[in-house]
């Protein structure tokens, strides 16, 4: 109950430490007060709100996190990796068309999002982005594909998509056997 009442607190940094808190622990109340957060003026503690909702994998504040897709960039992170933790369907539209309306690193984090829902119409978007990434970005893009879509991707790409796709999974498989 105190750690909910740090929400409404004046000082900033109390807020932003209670949602934190409140994103790790249990407490009757919390979501509620985390959503009403989510409305805040502080860019901050919107970005903290969101984290938190995502690591409580609260389904409840989907909507309001949905709403979110269009604020300030860093908030906006957040928020893509709070759905993505959700993983609820009824935000697979939403982050598909911010897919479409945003470009590089907002695609980049959404593409990692969708690879957290197994739906067909998230793997569409992946494949069509597929040939629009290099480097870093490309790898988060084949990665969420195959969590999606698993090995039927390279059946589905033309010659040069699947050699691009191939050698991101070389490098991977490569990298991983370093370590």
């Amino acid at each position: 109950d105190l750690i909910l009442q740090l929400l409404d607190e004046s000082d900033p940094d109390l807020c932003i430490f209670a949602a934190e808190l409140l994103g790790e622990v249990s407490a009757p109340g919390a979501a509620k007060a985390l959503i009403k957060a989510l409305k805040s003026p502080d860019p901050n503690l919107r970005l903290a709100v969101a984290l938190s909702l995502g690591k409580r994998r609260e389904t409840s504040a989907v909507g309001p996190l949905v709403e979110r897709l269009d604020d300030e960039e860093w908030v906006r992170f957040a928020v893509i990796d709070a759905l993505g933790n959700i993983g609820d369907p009824t935000a697979l539209e939403p982050l598909l068309a911010a897919m479409k309306k945003n470009s590089g690193v907002i695609q980049t984090r959404i593409a990692k999002a969708l690879g957290e829902f197994k739906d067909p119409k998230a793997y569409e978007t992946l494949l069509d982005a597929l040939k629009d990434f290099q480097g870093p970005a490309l790898n988060t893009v084949v990665n969420a594909l195959l969590k999606t879509g698993g090995a039927r991707i390279l059946r589905r790409l033309d010659e040069g998509l699947r050699q691009k796709a191939a050698k991101v999974l070389m490098d991977a498989l490569k990298e991983s056997s370093e370590q």
